[in-house]
Order: C-alpha cells, then structure tokens, then sequence
C-alpha cells in the first residue's frame, strides 16, 4: 500500500492501479490534485485544447515541487464584477508563513513559456484557506 500523507481531517495518497491519460483530468487526479467542480474544468478545456495539453503536466510538477502535504486545487475562477473566467490551481497548507506567494510565483514562473502561448489562462495562487477549505484568516 502506498504512503499516506495526512493534513488534519484530509488524507491524500497516490491513487492505486490507475491508468491516466495524458493530458487529462485524469492526469490530475493522479497527482492527488482536487477537482472540485471537474465539468466547469472539463469545459474550459474544450475551449482551449492547447491549454488541457499542458495543465495536467504543470499540476505534476507543481506536486513535486511543494509535495503531498500540500492541498493543490484545481478550479474555474469567474470574476463577479466582469466577464472573465480562467483556470486557478491554488495551493493551501495547513499553516502558513510569510514567503508562501514569493514560493508560488517562483514555481509558476518555470512554466511562463508555456502559458504565453496556449489560449485560456492559468493562474498558480494561494486563498490562504486551510486544506478543506476552512478559512486562515
């Protein structure tokens, strides 16, 4: 049985036997990254395919860079005050302390090339919300 990870009420562990496409949501699930409302994903994805190509592999490598006790997050931002909708991967820790942006935009920044030219947008942030989403602040 694979190792356990455990972040207060949440537990996260590598997901046994699967087989993921790559490229896919799936692709996400097996780096233990949360869909919390896959369709919305799902259908910005097919609004921009060249997007979906990369996403599930910058997921992987953000894992590795900040490992399981990390809550990653995957979701479909929609600002309330305009029309603008765009993917965030948003990492939560248990705790946090200062240098956690500094450490987020440090890891995003390897995959500026890739980004700038796929169509949609994905912001790598932080809400500060405790893994589960119970609020820091």
């Amino acid at each position: 049985m694979a190792d356990k990870a455990v972040l207060g009420p949440t537990v996260f562990k590598p997901m046994e036997h699967s087989v993921a496409k790559p490229g896919s949501l799936d692709q996400c699930e097996v780096n233990n990254v949360l869909l919390p409302n896959r369709s919305e994903v799902e259908q910005y994805f097919a609004e921009h395919p060249d997007l979906a190509a990369i996403v599930p592999g910058i997921c992987a490598k953000v894992r590795a860079a900040f490992g399981a006790t990390e809550e990653l997050s995957l979701q479909l931002y929609k600002d309330p005050e305009i029309d603008d909708q765009y993917l965030t991967l948003y990492v939560r820790r248990q705790e946090y302390k200062p240098g956690i942006v500094e450490e987020i935009d440090r890891i995003s920044g390897q995959f500026d090339g890739l980004l700038e030219t796929a169509s949609g947008y994905l912001l790598i942030t932080t809400d500060f919300r405790r893994p589960g989403g119970t609020n820091v602040v």
